[in-house]
């Protein structure tokens, strides 16, 4: 993410409890979700405060992320399906499957779309 993504969950937050958020907070919050993806983190505020009333953390974001990639997982298509396009022969098949994998597990892919909860 970039800080304005980090800007954006914040404000999301923000928007549940009230918080103010300065540029320390950016740079801090940042430095633990950066590398997740913004949509993921926008919806792990939504289901944060779905259940609770207290204030969400990095952690509890990055925990609920998480979540959210570990049920995509779970409906990860067959290797047939998600490596149809790719000979099973070719040397890079092992590091394409990984990272269609991964793009799976961050939404990330052109199939469908799977997401919990909304912006």
């Amino acid at each position: 993410m970039t800080l304005d993504d980090v800007i954006d969950v914040l404000s999301k937050c923000a928007g549940y409890d009230q918080r103010t958020v300065g540029k320390a907070d950016v740079h801090a919050w940042a430095e633990v979700i950066g590398d997740l993806d913004r949509r993921d983190a926008l919806n792990a505020v939504a289901d944060w405060y779905r259940e609770r009333r207290d204030r969400i953390m990095p952690s509890d974001v990055r925990h609920i992320v998480r979540v959210l990639q570990a049920e995509r997982l779970k409906s990860l298509p067959a290797d047939d399906e998600l490596m149809a396009d790719v000979d099973v022969n070719d040397p890079r098949w092992p590091a394409i499957k990984a990272s269609r994998v991964q793009a799976w597990a961050a939404g990330l892919t052109g199939r469908r779309e799977i997401t919990r909860g909304s912006e």
